[in-house]
């Protein structure tokens, strides 16, 4: 039978009885060892929730359609997080959502990120987002889908933003997308309008009226659209991309140089590098034109997506 009485050291008293006081040296260790304990426990803890988290995780990245959901998810976690960690994570998760990522990749970089987000976040965390972030999460995600072609998703995302009531414009012109993609180029042309009704002089919706006519092979219908674009004042690179395609693909090859030396070279976005690839396509030189896309890729990472889907239209591969 283990006795309750503790023995004094040798020149030391012994606490009176009854007394909550110790020793420091065992009041230190006590403190030491529950220390330790709490540390091993959170940790436990956390590496558990981790490996649930990613053992889920990993049979949700078996169907690629669900990807950008489990990508959203993470994301929800990041917000508000700024710490470069965090940051660079957040900004991988965009780039991993705007791409056809392979199932391998995916699985090691959700691996890293699951954990890093598992030790670093308290497991009872308070951040949460307000409505207005919300929706431009839904609406980031929704450009996302797109940019991959997951279609039914976006739908999804579509109908609810329908019912939020919140900026008609922007989701009637992710509807206009959606149809176009599915090859519904006539009620594409009247969703745009549509958004165009609610937001005259919007860009997106203006660029995707003319995309129309461009996406169905009229290309000098589309190539005065663009113009009048110009004229209007959207002085931007994917319009001088798209008059230049417009010139190249009628066979106007002086008129296509001059509206390709309006692309700098290094400039905000990778036209140049696509214009210039899709020219050496044309003359059926496709490995020059495949090292300038990965080129472009390398050097614009997240800004790709357009310029790729114009060349997965095109047949340039």
């Amino acid at each position: 039978m283990h006795s309750s009485i503790r023995r004094s050291r040798p020149g030391k008293k012994a606490p009176p009885a009854g007394s909550d006081s110790e020793s420091p040296e065992t009041e230190a260790e006590s403190s030491t060892l529950a220390a330790s304990k709490s540390f091993i426990g959170r940790l436990v803890s956390r590496v558990g929730d981790v490996i649930l988290i990613g053992i889920r995780t990993w049979r949700i990245l078996f169907d690629p359609q669900h990807r950008s959901v489990v990508f959203r998810l993470l994301r929800r976690k990041l917000h508000r997080r700024s710490s470069p960690i965090f940051v660079w994570l957040d900004a991988s998760l965009v780039k991993m959502a705007n791409r056809r990522v392979t199932l391998v990749g995916s699985g090691l970089f959700l691996a890293l990120a699951l954990l890093a987000i598992g030790l670093a976040i308290p497991r009872k965390s308070t951040v949460s987002l307000s409505a207005d972030e919300e929706l431009a999460l839904m609406m980031e995600d929704t450009a996302n889908l797109l940019a991959t072609r997951q279609l039914d998703l976006a739908e999804k995302n579509v109908k609810q933003l329908e019912s939020t009531d919140s900026n008609p414009s922007a989701v009637m012109n992710f509807s206009g997308a959606i149809k176009s993609l599915r090859g519904d180029l006539a009620g594409a042309k009247k969703d745009y309008q549509r958004a165009l009704e609610g937001s005259p002089g919007n860009f997106n919706a203006t660029f995707n009226l003319v995309e129309v006519d461009f996406v169905g092979g009229d290309y000098r219908t589309a190539g005065e659209g663009f113009q009048a674009m110009l004229a209007a004042g959207f002085e931007k690179d994917v319009v001088h991309f798209r008059i230049f395609l417009c010139e190249l693909l009628q066979g106007h090859d002086d008129l296509a140089a001059i509206e390709q030396q309006t692309l700098p070279q290094g400039g905000a976005t990778a036209a140049y590098y696509y214009a210039e690839a899709a020219r050496l396509y044309r003359l059926g030189k496709k490995s020059e034109a495949r090292e300038l896309v990965k080129t472009a890729q390398m050097l614009y990472p997240q800004q790709t997506n357009f310029f790729d889907a114009t060349f997965e239209l095109l047949g340039f591969r």
